[in-house]
């Protein structure tokens, strides 16, 4: 059976967490994926991000509570994070990759007029990490490893892969060729999600916000509620 780490989303420490998540990126221009001033330690110890992260691209109506660093997918694949809900039936899969100029595109031939962009090796290995975890959860979906694995006969899921810096990206030119790839290629009725750091980092702001303003209404009508003659 997997573990996971159960945790409170509670809006100062998120705040706090979102503030260290600017001031690191903006910091740092390219950053790598692991080590102790990597991506994955910096996310590790900021739980909160990775709450947030889950509710922006996890199944629909995602709560999420609880996560697992370095997770293992029927033990042949590895995402470096899991994000659950608190029953275990709703997941995301994270994958992160190296926030480097060559992360998402690399030069494929530079001329003296003109410069062409493929894919970056980084990008596609993560890529495919995703359409990895899809394929084994639909392939182990009707056998009695799932319900051992999860604990449950059925989840729900999505996969994410975070990579590379917008500006490396604009500064190719290809912002719109990843996000054509984004939002239209689909695997097994499933739409993969990838962005980059920065992206990453807005999406939660946005979603913070949502809570923030929602806690911010819940108080007002408890004062009013309180104080009727207000």
């Amino acid at each position: 059976m997997i573990q996971l780490i159960d945790t409170v989303f509670d809006l100062d420490t998120a705040s706090q967490a979102i503030a260290e998540l600017n001031a690191f990126l903006a910091d740092h221009q390219e950053i790598e994926e692991t080590g102790a001033a990597g991506l994955q330690q910096f996310f590790y110890a900021r739980p909160s991000l990775l709450l947030l992260a889950g509710e922006c691209f996890g199944p629909p109506s995602f709560l999420a509570s609880a996560y697992a660093p370095e997770f293992s997918v029927f033990r042949e694949f590895r995402a470096d994070f899991a994000i659950a809900n608190k029953e275990r039936d709703k997941f995301l899969f994270v994958e992160f990759e190296a926030a480097k100029r060559d992360s998402v595109f690399s030069v494929k031939h530079s001329g003296k007029s003109s410069v062409s962009y493929e894919w970056a090796k980084p990008f596609e290995h993560g890529y495919s990490q995703l359409v990895d975890w899809h394929y084994l959860m639909d392939d182990m979906e009707r056998t009695s490893r799932f319900q051992e694995h999860f604990g449950v006969d059925r989840v729900s899921y999505d996969g994410l892969l975070v990579i590379g810096r917008d500006s490396f990206v604009n500064e190719a030119g290809c912002y719109r060729r990843l996000r054509w790839r984004k939002d239209k290629t689909v695997v097994n009725s499933r739409r993969l999600h990838c962005l980059t750091f920065d992206a990453l980092a807005n999406e939660i702001q946005g979603r913070y916000e949502t809570y923030a303003m929602r806690d911010a209404s819940n108080r007002s009508l408890a004062e009013v509620i309180d104080d009727p003659s207000q």
